[in-house]
């Protein structure tokens, strides 16, 4: 293969953290590797390859560790040796004045006021100064680096690296996620930092450099918030990787329509799921003993009670969370993915990866929240139903009769086309990615 260039990829938070933003980045980068170019990943030290190492091991890339103070950490471990000594001395504390009661009170809140600041907006603040000497000395050593890549929150490593640029002048990716100076669920501890977000946020977007965004209505909220932004961004969505995935659909050998949601559930609202499933019970009494419903991850007391007042304890079960590797070998007695989301306003710019494993392993995905990216990804490429809150309960108790009836005819899997697939595997989105280079 032949040898295309060499990429450093800046990423504060890469493995082991198994979040969206960073499973993104190391499929670009599994990709990139196998494409032919040579690429080095800059990580804060203490960043390790622990459960990676079979993603990576064909791929010529290296991991460059850079030193990073992390006082947030050191903190709230001081906090925690507090809490157990204060536990310890329950007795004596049981002793103490209101007054003493109240000074130690009026302590935590400080403390807890000094944590928040450490790491608001991004805890990777304290890393940009080791950052910006790391990237000069690497670029002395392989000058032949014509390309710096980074992703996560658009801040300190986004801020470092711009500002740095300056002497060290190569071109810059920045891959956004959030949108956080626009985002109103963020609560700012003090009023003057939001005109600090919104600064720093503006100078990226004013770069001048491509940007990278997850969804189209993200990079219109960013636009909207830095006019000189539009027509800088490029779209490349979250999406699969075929190698996660087997490579046959294997059939549903249930005696029950199995439907089945992974992950958390506080803050989803799975009201109108149940009070449609609960509409379908009534109007065929006969389907109840053939419907499941699993519900895989930390146990949410709100669902968990709506079941109850619902009469639906026979169908729905919650059970423990479980890893994708289990998931796959469970795949053959689901017949039908459940997607909630927040119906918050991410809601509306927000498109799961989750969205794409489902669609990936040939099942019908049923979804509810907001009228957004999700919705319009699902229904377009023909992966499901997707309910907003203004559904009926008819209308969701007559979808999921439907996927019922495909399933007992023995026509509900495999389900979807693979050309809509092809377009969202992680190596097709990589060659988006390319050729920005």
């Amino acid at each position: 293969m032949s040898h295309l260039g060499r990429i450093l990829v800046v990423s504060f938070r890469f493995p082991p953290q198994n979040v969206a933003g960073c499973i993104r980045a190391i499929k670009f980068v599994k990709y990139l590797a196998r494409h032919g170019w040579n690429v080095d990943i800059m990580v804060p030290n203490g960043s390790t390859q622990e459960g990676f190492e079979e993603e990576l091991k064909h791929s010529k890339i290296s991991i460059i560790e850079v030193q990073c103070f992390k006082p947030f950490d050191l903190l709230l471990n001081i906090f925690k040796k507090f809490k157990r000594q204060s536990s310890m001395d329950k007795d004596t504390q049981d002793k103490a004045s209101s007054q003493l009661s109240r000074c130690t009170t009026r302590k935590k809140s400080l403390f807890f006021q000094i944590l928040l600041l450490l790491r608001f907006p991004d805890e990777a603040v304290f890393w940009r100064f080791h950052l910006l000497g790391a990237i000069r000395k690497y670029l002395r050593k392989f000058p032949d680096c014509k390309l710096i890549y980074t992703h996560g929150p658009p801040f300190s490593p986004f801020l470092a690296i711009l500002s740095g640029n300056r002497s060290f002048k190569r071109k810059l990716i920045f891959d956004f996620r959030d949108p956080w100076s626009k985002d109103p669920e963020i609560n700012y501890p003090f009023g003057f930092l939001k005109s600090w977000v919104q600064g720093w946020e503006k100078r990226i977007l004013k770069s001048g450099y491509p940007l990278v965004t997850v969804t189209h209505q993200l990079a219109k909220q960013f636009q909207m918030l830095e006019p000189s932004s539009i027509g800088k961004f490029s779209v490349i969505t979250n999406g699969f990787d075929p190698e996660d995935f087997p490579h046959e659909i294997p059939p549903s050998v249930s005696s029950q329509f199995i439907m089945a949601h992974a992950g958390n559930l506080f803050t989803r609202n799975t009201r109108y799921f149940l009070e449609g499933l609960q509409a379908l019970v009534s109007q065929h009494p006969v389907l109840k003993p053939k419907l499941k419903v699993l519900f895989w991850g930390p146990k949410d007391l709100t669902t968990a009670q709506m079941i109850q007042d619902l009469a639906l304890e026979q169908i729905c079960e919650m059970r423990n969370p479980i890893p994708h590797s289990q998931l796959l070998k469970e795949i053959s007695d689901i017949s039908l993915f459940l997607l909630f989301q927040s119906y918050g306003p991410i809601d509306l710019v927000a498109l799961p990866g989750k969205i794409f494993e489902y669609a990936t392993l040939r099942r019908p995905i049923l979804g509810f929240g907001w009228d957004g990216e999700a919705k319009r990804m699902i229904e377009n490429s023909g992966w499901g139903k997707y309910f907003t809150e203004s559904s009926a309960n008819e209308e969701v108790a007559n979808k999921i009769y439907e996927y019922y009836s495909l399933w007992e005819q023995h026509r509900l899997i495999p389900f979807g086309k693979d050309e809509s697939l092809l377009l969202v595997s992680r190596e097709h989105l990589t060659l988006k990615l390319e050729k920005l280079f």
